[in-house]
């Protein structure tokens, strides 16, 4: 049996002669009796515009007593079809139908015919019983599949400014939407799986929830199920190494006063660290003899409501969303670990190793993923399981990563970049042509990633926090903080307020020249600490000093770009909280923040 195929209609015919089957061949010149036999004779296909082009089969026989050969003769129309193609298998000829690319139809359906006749000789010149017959192809390209499986970021806080909304999916085309509450966002395609979309921040200027889907266009049509953003009112906790995980040492009470003397004062057994103020609980690790303890102290008291927990190394700690996260190490080259707590106990919840050598800067974390950055390997873990979730490179070996809602910014000596949150992928990337070890934490403030220069200094490149274009330099001895508009900087001892729309020096502030601590901002206050023990508070518009007291250790210097402990002030829920010698010192500025 051969199976001779020919396209109608297509310019021309194409046959293939396959293996005669069936016995020897009769001489008599009397053809025997036989039937054509084609299932089925009607086939349907389904395809998404956005899947795979389908396939399907058919089989053709000729029944007969007689040891003879027969010829099987195809021929197809072109509507839906791309090809068709036949191989025998004994006394069958199996006809396989591959269909035309769904995305090349288009939504439609398309019909064919598949005409099959049995034939007594090679050239068909005389058919069997039954013959022809016809097989009735319908293909229908679909809509496509179109599914919304997670938007990053999932929360963000009422009052913020513009941000990238990441969507992740099945289905998207160059011309899909982001819709925000039924109103389409301006949309950048990236893939079949991931959309990018602008949200201004009039959109985001009040607590309350987005609903999130995809629209897909009239011509593939279809919107997806919806996706819930959280809009979070401002937090008064400090969650991390300057406060916030973007680092810009900024929180705004409801009301807050300068106190006439700190609410408390306790000695820890060591050196503190910075400070995470959450629910009234003041969270901090202590550097002791090499190694490292982490205690929960009240924040009215200042009595220890448990610990201390012991860790190998030196240690530093974040909160987000019910876990406190603490880095730690066993010595140098003795690798990082990171560890989730419950704030209520410390009883651990779990613990994950970090690939990388000896650097334990602090973690961040924000929206359900905790980062870590161990000598120049960002890794992103799953809050609540400690499953790692993507690792990339910062380019450096020490500091930590910043973190906004739409971006995981690193700068290492003169390389500046960002990074998608959810899945590692690069936004942006800068370098100015120089390299090496080092590294150090950036600042991301009012749309501006503020990354300084590593080992070859603090001071660095302002960018677009959007878009990674050079927005201009500054100068600083350590960690900048940040109100609303103005950037606080602390230069060669003296803190120096910057209009940052400009930025125009607005004031100079000396103290007692020997300032060393990154400044937070509390409401209009600027707050800085000196080597010589003295905390002061200047005025953030003008730069004039409105407070001050000894405490009789020294402050130390905030760390941003060495590999091992950090400290710094913290401002939480109505407390200031300041390092100090041996001693952890609070300062009530609020009872109702």
């Amino acid at each position: 049996m051969a199976i001779m195929l020919a396209a109608c209609g297509g310019g021309g015919s194409s046959n293939t002669n396959g293996t005669n089957a069936g016995g020897n061949t009769n001489t008599t010149g009397t053809n025997p009796s036989a039937t054509l036999q084609v299932t089925p004779l009607t086939i349907n296909v389904t395809a998404p515009v956005n899947g795979s082009a389908p396939t399907a089969q058919l089989q053709a026989s000729i029944l007969s007593n007689a040891a003879q050969n027969f010829y099987i003769e195809g021929h197809f129309s072109h509507d839906g079809i791309d090809s068709v193609n036949g191989s025998v298998s004994g006394s069958v000829d199996n006809v396989a139908i591959d269909f035309n690319q769904p995305s090349a139809m288009g939504v439609g359906t398309f019909r064919d015919t598949v005409t099959i006749t049995g034939c007594y000789d090679q050239a068909c010149t005389q058919q069997v019983s039954g013959s022809p017959q016809n097989v009735a192809v319908t293909y229908n390209v679909t809509a496509a599949v179109l599914a919304l499986n997670s938007i990053s970021p999932k929360q963000v806080t009422a009052g913020g400014g513009p941000f990238t909304l990441t969507v992740f999916g099945t289905g998207f085309g160059a011309t899909s939407l982001v819709s925000w509450n039924g109103a389409n966002l301006p949309t950048t395609y990236v893939s079949g799986t991931e959309l990018r979309a602008a949200v201004g921040a009039s959109q985001i200027s009040s607590v309350g929830t987005a609903s999130i889907a995809v629209v897909n266009p009239s011509d593939q049509g279809g919107t997806s199920a919806t996706q819930t953003l959280t809009i979070m009112a401002p937090t008064v906790d400090a969650v991390s190494y300057q406060m916030n995980p973007a680092h810009t040492g900024s929180v705004t009470f409801s009301n807050a006063s300068l106190p006439t003397s700190s609410t408390w004062s306790v000695n820890v057994g060591g050196s503190p660290s910075y400070a995470l103020i959450v629910g009234g609980v003041v969270y901090v690790t202590v550097s002791v003899n090499g190694a490292s303890q982490l205690l929960a102290l009240n924040g009215t008291t200042g009595a220890t409501l448990w610990g201390p927990i012991a860790f190998s190394g030196q240690a530093n700690a974040a909160y987000d969303n019910g876990h406190i996260f603490v880095v730690s190490n066993s010595g140098s080259y003795g690798g990082q670990l990171i560890e989730a707590l419950d704030p209520a106990t410390g009883t651990e919840q779990w613990s994950s190793a970090a690939p990388g050598i000896w650097d334990n800067a602090p973690p961040v974390a924000l929206d359900g993923i905790v980062y870590t950055d161990n000598t120049g390997t960002i890794m992103a873990f799953d809050e609540a399981t400690g499953t790692m979730l993507w690792q990339g490179s910062s380019g450096g070996t020490d500091g930590t990563v910043a973190l906004t809602v739409d971006g995981v910014y690193a700068a290492s000596p003169c390389t500046a970049l960002a990074l998608q949150p959810a899945t590692g992928a690069s936004l942006w990337h800068n370098n100015s042509g120089c390299g090496g070890g080092g590294g150090a934490t950036p600042v991301v403030s009012n749309g501006l990633a503020y990354e300084p220069n590593g080992e070859i200094g603090p001071s660095g490149q302002v960018f677009n926090a959007e878009t990674g274009a050079i927005e201009g330099s500054y100068s600083a001895s350590g960690m900048p903080a940040f109100s609303a508009t103005t950037g606080f900087f602390l230069f060669n001892s003296t803190l120096q307020g910057i209009q940052q729309s400009n930025n125009q020096i607005l004031w100079s502030f000396a103290g007692d020249g020997s300032l060393v601590s990154a400044p937070v901002t509390v409401n209009n206050w600027v707050f800085i600490g000196s080597s010589g023990g003295n905390l002061y508070a200047v005025d953030a518009t003008t730069g004039q000093q409105l407070w001050s007291q000894n405490l009789g250790a020294a402050i130390p210097s905030s760390n941003q770009y060495a590999s091992d402990f950090y400290s710094g002030l913290a401002a939480g829920d109505g407390l200031l909280i300041v390092p100090n010698g041996n001693y952890l010192t609070a300062f009530t500025l609020s009872t109702s923040p």
